[in-house]
């Protein structure tokens, strides 16, 4: 929890990586239950807000997630486990904004220390990893 700047490199077009800075407030919410974010930046060039929310389910052992933002307008959710003691793997299923159809991704959250993690974001093309995005935080004021 707290407050974040990040950066994020888009890979869209591998040779030429696209990069864009915004900021992180997080929360701790119900009963400390959820973390809640709220992410503001750009993406694009163009203006980007997005909220989160993710928490562990004692009942099913699983991680699960939400995010919704202004660059589409489903809410999409993913499920996993923690891969080592610092890192979150989680699957996604959502229908694509651009596409309009079923969409696979794969995203890892690795926590390097207390004031910095990186969050990647792989596409699921003909069954391989193909990393779209990657994300990394650092605490405002470290």
């Amino acid at each position: 929890a707290g407050s974040r700047n990040y950066t994020m490199t888009m890979y869209e077009d591998p040779a030429n990586p696209m990069t864009s800075k915004g900021t992180c407030a997080s929360a701790m919410v119900l009963d400390g239950r959820f973390l809640k974010e709220e992410t503001t930046g750009e993406m694009m060039g163009m203006p980007f807000v997005g909220s989160g929310l993710v928490g562990y389910n004692n009942a099913t052992n699983m991680y699960e997630s939400t995010w919704c933002d202004n660059m589409g307008t489903g809410i999409i959710m993913g499920t996993g486990k923690e891969t080592d003691a610092n890192t979150i793997a989680l699957d996604w299923n959502y229908v694509d904004p651009m596409t309009k159809k079923q969409t696979k991704v794969k995203t890892v959250t690795k926590i390097v220390d207390m004031n910095k993690h990186t969050f990647t974001w792989f596409n699921i093309e003909k069954g391989k990893e193909v990393k779209a995005f990657e994300t990394e935080y650092v605490r405002a004021g470290s």
